[in-house]
């Protein structure tokens, strides 16, 4: 009885330190940040000549450390891919910061940004880029 209490017990724990149940709360996205890496504003629409993207990912539901992709489409993610990054993100700094920057101004539209864990994804937050400063 004792050995099927501990196998029990066991696939319990394990089951709780998975990373499947990871889920993201909320993404903010903006173009500056304090001294403290904090977004200051989050925004979602930006003007052409904002050279910064800043997005956080605040995640929750993951015990053990693990990766989160970043991925900025042009449009919608049928559109075209911008640009893709990863950051690590643990049970005690869940958040994952993602940088996008350009020399020049941004085409005008919307943008996408996708968080994903690899196999499937998290969440996605929409942007837009305006003429108007």
């Amino acid at each position: 009885m004792r050995t099927y209490l501990t196998l029990f017990i066991s696939a319990i724990l394990l089951t709780a330190c998975s990373t499947d149940g990871v889920q993201v709360s909320q993404i903010l996205i903006g173009s500056e940040v304090n001294e403290r890496e904090e977004i200051v504003v989050d925004r979602e629409e930006f003007s052409r000549s904002d050279r910064t993207f800043h997005a956080h990912v605040f995640t929750e539901g993951h015990t053990e450390q693990m990766e989160i992709i970043g991925t900025w489409w042009y449009g919608d993610t049928s559109g075209r891919k911008v640009f893709e990054t990863r950051a690590i993100v643990t049970p005690e700094f869940p958040v994952a910061k993602f940088i996008l920057q350009s020399n020049e101004d941004w085409p005008v539209g919307t943008y996408t940004f996708v968080a994903s864990d690899g196999e499937r994804e998290l969440e996605m937050k929409n942007i837009t880029v305006s003429a108007s400063e």
